[in-house]
């Protein structure tokens, strides 16, 4: 079809074609003949169709312009608003037009399927309905493609109580955007309008007593308006002025030749709205950062001389600073913000004046405030000269708010009933004094000695930590390390290069109340025994029973077994031991650095819940001894003898389960894991510089317990006296069975 002259291309190029012959009706098909250059032209039209469909696919619609006409009302703000658009799809969901807070009065509908047509007086059919969906939004639902266009009469609600400002959501963005605004009634209004550049008041249109103002918008979803406050009933009502009371809460946090201030501000605004508010603040204070609702901006200006005062002609001191907020929109009732600021002092001894916050507006007719002062380092904080304008009071005088936002005790405290006083303070700096940075609430140290002459110790601490990186402890050199363990899991320990102790890492908790973590050591020691008569067998002995003999340290008839608990670099509040000696030995009282006791008065720290928990069986405590006594008779239980292999597999275990040993494993077996071989074994699997595995502590024998107070980088040694208990054999031939009798 052809152009129509003077319209603007805005869909496919049709070309016209030839007359076509029609129907020769000399066929009974219906068929007629077309030219070849025509049917060329008609290729041509429908290729030019398909590529301009092909680049309107995906899109549904464009809207072209969007044209606001309000005026205000008594009640709400009535506004004629129309969209142009152009409709590609119709599959697509519906266009959302305005937010569920407008009213719809009426909408009409257009369109023209011509899409060279943007002519509004040629749109004829009926374009589609403006609905509403679930949630309240206003959509528009078309029926057909082309241009259409979509006008709306809306009832749209003031955004404050004193009926200044509206605001539009939701609209669909326009290159073309434009908005004619009427303040009814008033004349001397200035309207702002976001986000327009430039609001221009049309004087010659507008009609005696009212204010009408056009603007562009770039392209938005979000149109809002404003306008100074006014009385818009017919009859107009004596105004009172705005008046605004100011509570001020000042939290000042004094530190190493620093002062901070946090001040909470909080407004109470009647018979009107502000939309600024400005405070002269100190010239040496600093501003770092303002919070508040509704905040747009704000900034620190210098201001050459004085400021005025309202009430009293009383001016702050000269080459104050003002601070201006300006908020996004008029607020009135209640009103908080937040002011965050600091103050350099002279050093870290010294005196400073406190910075005053003063509202310098017309309309504040009350302003008071309180001020809570702590520490945040070790620095002494009192009055150097008597305050004027301002009264000490009681920390819990201060403001709720006030006290909550102190992370230091407070130690000063003041209010003021009006924003001139002078206060200064002297700051004292103390020096720092050593404190303890990680303790040991509990160590318990589990020793189990065999008949081969060696000692496997487990050491377990319940720590307490916020600064160290490791624990020091102090094992002899010819110790091997069997296992570290920390909350549970398996960790990589370290040797001091100038000590030799073992180093074990820590968790770091902060805060005064840090919470406790276990940590456990697991090494065997080798000893050498010393003995009296060691491997010496007595006149009327056999031989067989005779002690192993000082070549590999076991023990022998008798002699003296030694105990020597690690040194600990950290202070142990108690330190508990259980030692386990082998039986079918006589004992006699242990001397040393720990008490015996029967039973802890503690319970001892063992694994946490990720780890197994080393467990002490229970077995008879021997509580009736006496010393050098060695004339009881006791029953040696009979054994079965462990393989070697059974026995490392028992000693070291990644099993989480404690496992537990009977007596037999620590009797005089020389196969016990502790033997020769069984230490080759272990001493293979051996490596430096990996993640240890977890050893469950092999407990047998008879037990016995100590435990002292209060241990401090001290080693800690017990021991005692032993004999072997001596056998007889007799058999009764006429029973047929035997008995071994001691």
């Amino acid at each position: 079809m052809p152009a129509k002259k003077g319209s603007k291309a805005a869909g496919p190029v049709w070309v016209e074609a030839p007359d076509v012959t029609a129907t020769d009706g000399s066929t009974q098909r219906g068929l007629c003949t077309v030219p070849l250059e025509g049917l060329l032209h008609l290729l041509e039209n429908r290729t030019a169709e398909a590529e301009d469909a092909k680049g309107r696919k995906g899109i549904a619609h464009v809207v072209r312009s969007v044209r606001i006409s309000a005026s205000t009302k008594t009640d709400c703000v009535h506004a004629e608003i129309a969209f142009q658009l152009q409709v590609m799809d119709l599959a697509q969901p519906p266009l959302h037009l305005l937010p569920s807070s407008v009213v719809v009065t009426s909408a009409v509908a257009k369109s023209t399927p011509d899409w060279q047509d943007l002519d509004e007086a040629s749109f004829g059919e009926v374009g589609g309905f403006v609905t509403a969906t679930q949630s309240g939004v206003h959509v528009y639902r078309p029926q057909n493609t082309g241009n259409h266009s979509v006008s709306i009469n809306a009832l749209i609600p003031y955004a404050t109580k004193n009926k200044s400002s509206w605001t539009l959501q939701s609209l669909p963005p326009a290159s073309d955007t434009s908005i004619k605004f009427t303040v009814t009634g008033r004349d001397d209004v200035q309207v702002i309008i976001d986000p327009c550049l430039e609001v221009v008041r049309d004087t010659e249109a507008e009609p005696s007593g009212n204010t009408i103002v056009e603007a562009f918008a770039s392209p938005t979803s979000t149109i809002s308006c404003r306008w100074t406050q006014q009385e818009l009933e017919a009859e107009a009502v004596a105004q009172k002025p705005v008046s605004m009371t100011v509570d001020n809460n000042h939290l000042m946090t004094v530190g190493e030749g620093l002062l901070t201030t946090e001040t909470e501000v909080v407004y109470d605004i009647r018979n009107g709205s502000v939309s600024s508010i400005e405070i002269a603040i100190d010239a040496n204070l600093r501003v770092l950062h303002v919070d508040g609702p509704q905040l747009r901006r704000w900034d620190v200006t210098s201001v050459e001389g004085v400021v005025a005062d309202v009430d009293d002609g009383i001016r702050p001191a000269p080459h104050n600073n003002i601070l201006k907020i300006v908020l996004e929109a008029p607020v009135e009732g209640h009103y908080a913000l937040t002011i965050r600021g600091e103050l350099s002092l002279k050093s870290t001894s010294c005196q400073f004046d406190v910075p005053v916050f003063k509202h310098v507006q017309e309309c504040v007719t009350r302003e008071k405030g309180s001020m809570g002062f702590e520490a945040r380092t070790n620095v002494e904080l009192e009055q150097a000269a008597a305050p004027l304008g301002c009264v000490p009071i009681d920390i819990e005088e201060l403001a709720g708010s006030t006290r909550s936002r102190a992370s230091n005790p407070l130690l000063l405290a003041y209010k003021y009933l009006y924003p001139k006083y002078t206060l200064k303070l002297q700051v004292q700096k103390h020096g720092d004094v050593d404190v303890l940075i990680a303790t040991v609430d509990s160590a318990h140290c589990i020793a189990t000695k065999t008949e081969q002459g060696r000692i496997i110790y487990n050491l377990t601490m319940k720590i307490r930590n916020t600064q160290k990186q490791y624990v020091r402890i102090d094992v002899p050199n010819n110790c091997d390390i069997w296992s570290t363990v920390l909350s549970g899991q398996a960790v990589k320990p370290a040797r001091d290069e100038d000590t030799g102790a073992i180093m074990v890492p820590l968790e770091k908790h902060s805060g005064g109340d840090s919470a406790a973590f276990v940590v456990e050591l697991v090494w065997v020691q080798d000893v050498q025994q010393t003995a009296e008569g060691l491997g010496q067998a007595k006149p009327g002995d056999a031989g067989d029973d005779a002690g192993a003999g000082p070549q590999d340290g076991g023990m022998g008839k008798n002699g003296t077994v030694k105990f020597a608990f690690p040194k600990i670099d950290l202070p142990v509040n108690i330190f508990l031991a259980s030692v386990f000696v082998p039986d079918g030995f006589r004992y006699g009282e242990f001397e040393g650095d720990l008490k015996e006791v029967t039973r802890f008065s503690e319970s001892p720290p063992t694994r946490n819940a990720r780890g197994a928990v080393p467990r002490v069986p229970q077995v008879k405590y021997h509580t009736e001894r006496r010393a050098r006594n060695f004339n009881r008779a006791a029953s040696l239980e009979s054994f079965e003898s462990l393989d070697e292999e059974d026995a490392v597999c028992q000693m070291v275990s990644q099993v989480p389960q404690a496992q537990v040993v009977t007596n037999m494993m620590l009797d005089t077996n020389p196969t016990y894991a502790f033997g020769e071989a069984a230490q080759s074994s272990v001493l293979k699997s051996k490596k430096k510089g990996i993640m240890p595995v977890q050893v469950n502590m092999v407990t047998a024998g008879s037990s016995f317990k100590f435990e002292r107070l209060l241990v401090v980088d001290q080693e800690l040694r017990v021991e005692v006296e032993y004999e072997k208990k001596t056998q007889r054999a007799r058999r009764k031939l006429h029973s047929g069975w035997c008995c071994w009798s001691s």
